[in-house]
């Protein structure tokens, strides 16, 4: 990392190389999402990449499960209808 470790503290230099993968993810995904708008087909897609699409260290919204459909997979599966 190019600093010296002996004044620091075990968790700080976690921190630090948590810090550090976190910024280089953060330009890996924003080239990827450069390279993907560039190659993008508007008629297919018309929303732009985002970064934090490529970057696997942003927590993601988790997808709603609808009531509903829970119903039909227990129809399916569980009653044999």
């Amino acid at each position: 990392m190019g600093v010296d470790p002996n004044p620091l503290t075990l968790r700080e230099l976690i921190w630090m190389v948590g810090a550090r993968r976190q910024d280089q993810w953060s330009h890996t995904a924003a080239v990827l999402a450069l390279t993907a708008n560039v190659h993008r087909n508007p008629k297919k897609r018309s929303k732009p990449y985002s970064p934090a699409e490529f970057h696997p260290l942003v927590e993601r919204k988790p997808v709603a499960i609808s009531k509903t459909g829970i119903r039909v997979l227990k129809r399916v599966f569980v009653d044999k209808r």
